[in-house]
């Protein structure tokens, strides 16, 4: 996708494009996602030097933190409701 550049550097427009195939209410949603986890992109930095890690996980945080601020706005048209997904949209761990 191009969107991960040298020193670990998220551009948010790179991911635009690859965006338009979805409806506008769930585009807009990811978008807001993916600004909100740019902006803190330095916080992620600094956890993954914190690691210690040989490789880098910087690309996988960052979709992680995508994936759950997307997860958290979900549009109405979109959500299945159910006992896992309500608890884990609350923010309730699940325990085995």
């Amino acid at each position: 996708m191009g969107v991960l550049k040298a020193n670990d550097v998220i551009e948010p427009e790179q991911y635009y494009p690859y965006l338009a195939k979805f409806d506008p209410a769930y585009r807009e949603v990811v978008k807001n996602a993916i600004g909100s986890c740019a902006s803190i992109q330095d916080d992620i930095r600094r956890d993954v030097q914190n690691m210690g890690a040989a490789c880098s996980a910087f690309g996988i945080l960052f979709y992680v933190c995508v994936r759950q601020v997307t997860f958290s706005n979900c549009p109405a048209d979109r959500w299945q409701s159910s006992h896992i997904c309500d608890k884990i949209k609350q923010g309730v761990p699940m325990c085995g």
